[in-house]
């Protein structure tokens, strides 16, 4: 959790000025790959702590594997999911331990759409929905073409003013 809050601050920024100057907007996000849900989860964590009103955002959370998915979905996480050293304060504010474990509270759970996705297939349902997308940990296992239909289909997935 927490590994990099860079990228959610710009997304908190950029919801803060642009979108949510409508009271009724809400934003889309895409994290891909969601492995076994960290990113996904920390998002919502870090806008619902910035005082984003939990209407304001979807996130959807999407990966090739259906074990991780049904990891990300129990939304149970052991010790080493909390290695960065920014999960304190939502670690004691967003989980509840169980014995050597700790399980995500029911409201953040509920607010993420997990659902399998292979990037190179696409999906045209998802065309021009999302706000923004982060795929950090995705493109590192591809070769230059690989890269390349993962870039095209997740420009498809972009809307136009998407990050």
């Amino acid at each position: 959790f927490f590994r990099d809050i860079k990228p959610f601050q710009i997304i908190h920024d950029h919801l803060r000025k642009e979108l949510l100057k409508d009271k009724l907007a809400s934003a889309n996000i895409l994290s891909i790959p969601c492995s076994t849900g960290e990113e996904p989860y920390s998002i919502a964590m870090y806008l619902l702590d910035k005082g984003l009103p939990i209407t304001s955002f979807n996130i959807d959370a999407v990966d090739i594997s259906h074990r991780a998915l049904e990891f990300a979905k129990q939304g149970t996480y052991g010790k080493n999911s909390f290695r960065s050293n920014n999960y304190h304060d939502y670690q004691s504010k967003y989980f509840t331990q169980k014995d050597t474990y700790y399980q995500i509270e029911e409201s953040i759970k509920n607010k993420i759409d997990f659902n399998r996705l292979n990037i190179l297939q696409g999906d045209y349902l998802l065309q021009n929905k999302y706000d923004f997308i982060l795929c950090r940990n995705l493109l590192i296992y591809f070769d230059a073409s690989t890269k390349e239909r993962a870039f095209k289909n997740l420009s498809l997935f972009l809307k136009n003013t998407g990050l």
